[in-house]
């Protein structure tokens, strides 16, 4: 969707009391802003709902991969979000999704126990990069893609250090 048209959309959404959720092809759910909660067919309603009834000013997103997560979120929150991702390639990705949003920064590295460096076995499908190597279960299950093609060295930080920057 493009950003005037998500623009739009939030405006007429604010207008009406209602949020519009697409579907597959052009279907929609019309959800009453007022009882968002009750939406628990609607993901992105939910959502809503939990940020605003938790009072939520700032989402970490640990793992963000290419932003799929954060780009739902941004749709339904305009707080503050912290996304992590590790992997260079992929964080690459992420930071030309996030573009311009100045309340949406980005962290090319892991978080973890202890501040360090260590590697991880990226796939061909980097949702399944991870610090433990692939195994027959993942490939007969997933695929050929969800296996590490590839080693990177990565640095991981703890959270409270991060925080305090």
């Amino acid at each position: 969707m493009s950003a005037i048209r998500e623009k739009a959309q939030r405006i007429v959404e604010k207008l009406a009391g209602v949020d519009f959720e697409h579907t597959q092809g052009k279907s929609f759910f019309v959800i009453d802003s007022d009882k968002r909660e009750a939406a628990w067919y609607s993901y992105r309603s939910l959502l809503r709902s939990v940020l605003e009834s938790h009072q939520i000013d700032h989402v970490l997103d640990v793992g963000a991969n290419t932003g799929q997560f954060g780009r739902t979120l941004r749709s339904v929150y305009s707080g503050r979000i912290s996304s992590f991702e590790p992997v260079s390639r992929t964080f690459q990705e992420l930071t030309a999704k996030i573009g311009p949003d100045g309340d949406w920064r980005a962290y090319n590295f892991a978080l973890g126990a202890s501040e360090g460096t260590q590697t991880i076995h990226v796939s061909a499908s980097t949702v399944f990069s991870s610090l433990l190597k692939s195994n027959d279960y993942c490939a007969a299950k997933f695929g050929e893609r969800s296996v590490g093609t590839r080693e990177e060295l990565i640095t991981i930080r703890r959270l409270d250090a991060v925080l305090e920057e």
